[in-house]
C-alpha cells in the first residue's frame, strides 16, 4: 500500500502539482535522515545530506523509473549523497574486521535478554556507534528501515551476496564489540 501511494504522489508531481512532493518527504525524511546520521556522524551534515538528496530526487524524478521502490531509491541517492560529503571531508572510515565467531543476531539477542530494554537498547546503541560507516548503514537499512537485501543491494551498489556476508560479518562485529563493552558480562546473565 505505501508503494501505491508514493506511486500515487509521484505522478501528481510529474503532472505539474509539485505541493505533492511535500507528502513524500513527510513520509520519508526520519529514515533518510537517520540513514545520512549513521554515515557522517554529525546531526548538521545529516540534516544537509538528507536536504540535497529530496532536492536531487526532486529534480531527478522524471527519471525513476519505479522498478524499485521510491524509498529503495532514494534512501540510494541519500547514501551517495552521504559517502560524496564524507569523502570532500575526506575522513578514514573503519575497515571491515572479519571474526571467528558462528553468532546470529537471535543468539545475540538471546544473550542480552537479562539487561532491561533500555539497558539492551542502551549498549546496542553504544556498539553501532563503533561500527564503520558502511556497517552501520547496513544495520540501520537492515533493522531499522527493514529494508531486505536486495533493496539494500540497490541502495549501496553491491551484489546481494556481498550484503548478505557483509551482516554477516557485523552482526559478528556486533557480538564482539558488545562482549568488550560488557566485559564478560553477557556469560554471566545467560
Amino acid at each position: 500500500m505505501a508503494e501505491k501511494e508514493d506511486h500515487v504522489y509521484i505522478n501528481q508531481v510529474l503532472d505539474g502539482d509539485m505541493s505533492a512532493f511535500a507528502w513524500l518527504v513527510d513520509k520519508h525524511k526520519q529514515n533518510a535522515y537517520t540513514l545520512a546520521l549513521k554515515i557522517v556522524k554529525n546531526e548538521y551534515d545529516a540534516e544537509e545530506v538528507s536536504q540535497d538528496a529530496f532536492l536531487k530526487a526532486f529534480k531527478a524524478l522524471s527519471k525513476f523509473k519505479q522498478e524499485s521502490s521510491f524509498s529503495t531509491w532514494l534512501y540510494r541517492i541519500v547514501y551517495n549523497t552521504a559517502l560524496s560529503k564524507i569523502k570532500k571531508k575526506q575522513l578514514d572510515t573503519t575497515p571491515i574486521e572479519d571474526g571467528h565467531h558462528n553468532i546470529t543476531m537471535g543468539k545475540l539477542t538471546e544473550s542480552m535478554t537479562g539487561l532491561i530494554a533500555e539497558d539492551r537498547k542502551k549498549y546496542l546503541k553504544l556498539a553501532i556507534n563503533k561500527l564503520g560507516d558502511e556497517e552501520a548503514v547496513l544495520v540501520n537499512l537492515y533493522y531499522t528501515a527493514e529494508k531486505d537485501m536486495t533493496e539494500i543491494a540497490q541502495v549501496m551498489d553491491m551484489s546481494h551476496v556481498n550484503v548478505r556476508v557483509k551482516l554477516s560479518r557485523v552482526r559478528k562485529k556486533l557480538y564482539t564489540i558488545l562482549e568488550q563493552l560488557l566485559k564478560g558480562e553477557i556469560r554471566n546473565i545467560v
